[in-house]
């Protein structure tokens, strides 16, 4: 997944990723609050809103990876 990403991207993504997975609802702000965050919370919205990623390209490698490990 990390050539989906931005390498400085890699963190926030997986600080995000962990935090919905613990919520119920698994909202970005649920998120923020649940675990124990680096930075400030506009930052996390500014890489949501304005970050250079792809939704689909990070799609594209993690159906890659299920792929792999599930032929």
């Amino acid at each position: 997944m990390a050539e989906a990403l931005p390498l400085r991207s890699v963190g926030t993504f997986i600080e995000l990723l962990i935090g919905a997975m613990l919520t119920p609802a698994g909202f970005v702000t649920e998120a923020y609050l649940v675990v124990t965050m680096r930075n400030h919370w506009s930052s996390y919205y500014k890489w949501l809103q304005k970050g250079r990623w792809s939704w689909l390209g990070l799609s594209r490698q993690f159906v890659r990876l299920i792929l792999r490990l599930f032929p």
